[in-house]
C-alpha cells in the first residue's frame, strides 16, 4: 500500500465520520514562504478535500480511481486568511507563533539578560497584542534557571513550530476548562516541559485563587532568584495584563482586533524573528 492509499484510507474515515481537520501550525508557515494570497488560495482548496465524500476517497484508497475531479469538490469560497476570519483554534497558534517569536527575537537582536527580556516582551504584549498565560509560563520557565533540557532545543522554524504547537495544545486545554466547569478533563504526556507549564497555568484541585497565587509567587521566586524580586516583579505584570485586559489604550483595544492590524504587526514580528536569528 503506497502513502497516497495511506492517506486516501485515513481520510475516507474521517470524512465518513465527520471529523474534521484544522491547518493548525502548517499555514503560519506557508504564508511566511508563499504569502499570504497564494495560502489563502491553498486553505480554501484544503476545506474542499476536508468536506469531500468519502467514497471518493474510499475509491482512491481500493485504486477504482485515480484522480478527483473539480466538479466533486465542495465549494469553498476564499477569503479566509485575507478576510481575518480564521477558526479559533488557529488564532491560538497564531498568537503564540507571534509571543514565542517576538520574544526570540528580543533576546537576539538587543542582547538582553534573560529577565530583561521578559520585562520588554511583557510591556510589548500589554501595548500592542494579545496575552496568552501558556505562553508567558512558557517562557518565564525557558529564560529562567527551571530551563528544562530539550524545552527548546535551537530558534530556528522546526523547534519553534514544536514548541508553538504544545503551547497551543495547553491554552486549548485552558478555554475547555473555563467554558465547562461540570466536566473533568484528563491530561497525558510525558513531556517534562509541558508539565511544569500546565502546572503553572492551572489552579489544582484542592486549591482556591489565594492558595494558586501563593504557590505562583513561590515558584516564580525559585526559579527566578528569591533575593532579587525578578518573580515578584513578572507577575506583577502577569497580573496587570489579567487586570487591565479592556483598557482602551491598548492598542489591540483601539484597532478593536483588526485584521489588517494583527496581519502588518504578525508580519512585523515574523521580520524581526528573521533578522534575529539569521
Amino acid at each position: 500500500m503506497g502513502l497516497d492509499q495511506n492517506i486516501a484510507a485515513l481520510q475516507a474515515v474521517l470524512n465518513a465520520g465527520n471529523i474534521l481537520s484544522e491547518t493548525g501550525y502548517s499555514y503560519h508557515e506557508y504564508i511566511e514562504r508563499n504569502g499570504l494570497d497564494k495560502a489563502d488560495d491553498e486553505l480554501a482548496l484544503f476545506r474542499s478535500a476536508d468536506n469531500l465524500n468519502p467514497n471518493i476517497y474510499l475509491d482512491l484508497f481500493l485504486k477504482q480511481r485515480d484522480s478527483i475531479g473539480h466538479n466533486e469538490l465542495p465549494l469553498f469560497k476564499t477569503g479566509e486568511l485575507i478576510d481575518g476570519h480564521l477558526p479559533e483554534r488557529l488564532t491560538l497558534v497564531e498568537r503564540n507563533a507571534v509571543i514565542i517569536k517576538k520574544a526570540i527575537s528580543l533576546a537576539h537582536s538587543k542582547r538582553m539578560s534573560p529577565y530583561q527580556t521578559m520585562l520588554e516582551l511583557m510591556d510589548w504584549i500589554y501595548d500592542e497584542y494579545m496575552f496568552s498565560a501558556p505562553s508567558f509560563h512558557f517562557l518565564s520557565v525557558y529564560f529562567s534557571s527551571w530551563k528544562i533540557s530539550k524545552m527548546l532545543k535551537s530558534h530556528g522554524h522546526k523547534d519553534l513550530r514544536n514548541a508553538i504547537w504544545d503551547i497551543s495544545f495547553i491554552q486549548l486545554l485552558l478555554k475547555y476548562c473555563r467554558e465547562d466547569n461540570d466536566s473533568v478533563w484528563l491530561f497525558s504526556s510525558f513531556d517534562k516541559a509541558i508539565h511544569s507549564i500546565v502546572d503553572l497555568t492551572f489552579i489544582r484541585r484542592e486549591e482556591d485563587e489565594s492558595m494558586y497565587m501563593y504557590r505562583l509567587e513561590n515558584s516564580y521566586a525559585s526559579m527566578w532568584g528569591k533575593k532579587n524580586g525578578y518573580g515578584k516583579k513578572l507577575l506583577s505584570k502577569f497580573i496587570k495584563i489579567s487586570e487591565n485586559g479592556d483598557d482602551p489604550k491598548r492598542k489591540m483595544n483601539v484597532f478593536n482586533g483588526d485584521a489588517n492590524y494583527e496581519l502588518s504587526l504578525r508580519t512585523r514580528v515574523q521580520k524581526e524573528y528573521e533578522e534575529a536569528i539569521s
